[in-house]
């Protein structure tokens, strides 16, 4: 017969299909460490020019290799604001970041199938990212200040607050928009994984609009709509 406790349980899991639900029960049950993995280096060919009309493509092509690479969080508008906050004003270190974060549905760091090791080695690895795609004619001076710490969150939130303007968001959502109705067909440049890396990279600055307007006005994607 089951005990009370063991009834509970059950009904509390009752009805959870949403990818959140899965993701918990997948991650919360492991005895040990989710397995580190390298990650692999951006695509060199990709420069930004440092031209303002620029940046939404460049913002698009950091999305993309952020979230190609299980290392979303680190860019979730919540992350970001705990981080700089118990970071710079707390002067929390990573390893405490890491042990204490949880977003709005309860999961933590490690939930993303993220140990440590691997938290702070994607933290360096956004960080070499910026460096191969700013690393000719534009300025160096955020990527200076965080070379000795390899911040890479940090340099994320610095260099969008230069460069994103909120009198550009309509431009921005409307281009956006437009990448997101795109028909693929067979001349597009790159095959379909660079038709679903631009994809993916507008689906997430759609998001990150929508986050920073709060007007309502720019919709807001679920992971369904990315897939």
């Amino acid at each position: 017969m089951a005990s009370s406790s063991d009834s509970s349980s059950d009904d509390s899991s009752v009805g959870e299909t949403s990818a959140v639900a899965r993701l918990r029960s997948s991650t919360r049950s492991y005895t040990k460490e989710p397995k580190f993995s390298a990650r692999s280096p951006v695509d060199s060919k990709y420069i930004f020019s440092g031209e303002y009309d620029k940046w939404d493509e460049a913002d698009n092509f950091l999305r993309a290799f952020v979230l190609g690479r299980n290392m979303g969080y680190l860019i979730a508008p919540e992350f970001l604001k705990f981080y700089e906050k118990k970071h710079l004003k707390y002067s929390w270190n990573l390893a405490k970041i890491y042990q204490k974060y949880q977003d709005e549905d309860g999961l933590s760091i490690r939930d993303h199938q993220a140990s440590l090791a691997q938290f702070q080695n994607n933290i360096r690895a956004l960080y070499s990212t910026f460096l191969s795609v700013f690393r000719k004619g534009t300025d160096s001076s955020i990527l200076t200040k965080h070379k000795a710490t390899l911040d890479g969150v940090l340099t994320w939130i610095d260099t969008h607050s230069k460069y994103d303007d909120k009198g550009a968001i309509a431009i921005a959502a409307d281009n956006n928009n437009q990448i997101i109705t795109q028909k693929y067909n067979k001349h597009f440049q790159g095959g379909v994984p660079a038709f679903l890396t631009r994809l993916s990279g507008a689906f997430s600055k759609l998001n990150a609009l929508d986050d920073k307007d709060k007007t309502g006005q720019y919709p807001k994607y679920s992971d369904q709509h990315m897939i």
